[in-house]
C-alpha cells in the first residue's frame, strides 16, 4: 500500500531529523503528515517528535498549543482562560475526590 509506505517513509524521516537536531526538516515533515494523514493515530508520531522538538527549542508557548490540540483530539476540552473562582472550585473538587481515598 502507497499511503502505508509513504507513511512509514516521512516516520523515519522525522525520526533523523530529530535525531540529527534539524527542526527546519522536522516541522516540514511533521506537516505534511499532519495534513495528509488519513486518521489521528497516523499523525502521532509527527506530533510526538514535533512536540518534543519545540520542546527542544524552548518553544514551549507552541509546544503547549499543540499538546491542547492533541488533548482537544483525545476529547478533553482545556480552557484557554478561566477565573480565579472557576480554578478554586476545581480545586475544591479535586481534595474532595482526593479525600475519598
Amino acid at each position: 500500500n502507497d499511503y502505508q509506505l509513504s507513511l512509514e517513509l516521512f516516520d523515519c524521516a522525522l525520526k533523523c531529523s530529530y535525531a540529527i537536531g534539524d527542526h527546519k526538516k522536522l516541522h516540514v515533515f511533521s506537516e505534511q503528515v499532519i495534513s495528509s494523514a488519513k486518521s489521528f493515530e497516523d499523525k502521532l508520531n509527527a506530533t510526538f517528535y514535533s512536540f518534543s522538538s519545540l520542546c527542544d527549542a524552548s518553544m514551549f508557548d507552541e509546544a503547549i498549543k499543540k499538546g491542547i490540540w492533541v488533548l482537544s483530539m483525545l476529547g478533553e476540552d482545556i480552557p484557554f482562560s478561566t477565573s480565579h473562582s472557576h480554578i478554586l472550585a476545581i480545586i475544591a473538587e479535586t481534595r474532595s475526590i482526593l479525600n475519598s481515598y
